[in-house]
């Protein structure tokens, strides 16, 4: 699964430094990192990478929490024990009916990727 470009965001900042939303006082992003102020701390620098990854991790961990239900041809049905939701995962298009995946995709990412795609990948390889 190729990595692409992830946005900062307040969320992923407190994730990637182990610090709470509130206590981030202002980011940018830059060329190729993110330079945040954290109450209490100097500032530091972020790179993109550390977005991407923990973008991914975030994704990786939700997988855990859905179940592939169903598949016929390149469609997987993946039911949300969160949601009690069935989304439809399309490997061929690599598109997924859930909000997550519609978000990414507004947001402008190339790629999305969601939990429900992450799972069904999985699904898949563990069948190969």
């Amino acid at each position: 699964m190729m990595l692409q470009f992830v946005r900062p965001s307040k969320a992923a900042i407190a994730r990637i430094l182990g610090c709470r939303i509130a206590d981030i006082r202002r980011f940018e992003a830059w060329k190729h990192v993110c330079f945040v102020v954290v109450a209490g701390r100097r500032p530091t620098l972020i790179s993109f990478k550390a977005f991407q990854q923990d973008h991914l991790a975030l994704r990786l961990q939700g997988a855990a929490s859905v179940e592939v239900i169903e598949s016929q041809d390149n469609h997987f049905g993946v039911f949300s024990h969160k949601t009690e939701k069935i989304y439809i995962v399309d490997t061929h298009v690599g598109s997924c009916t859930c909000p997550d995946w519609e978000f990414q995709l507004q947001k402008g990412l190339e790629t999305p990727t969601c939990k429900h795609m992450i799972r069904v990948a999985q699904y898949i390889e563990c069948a190969a």
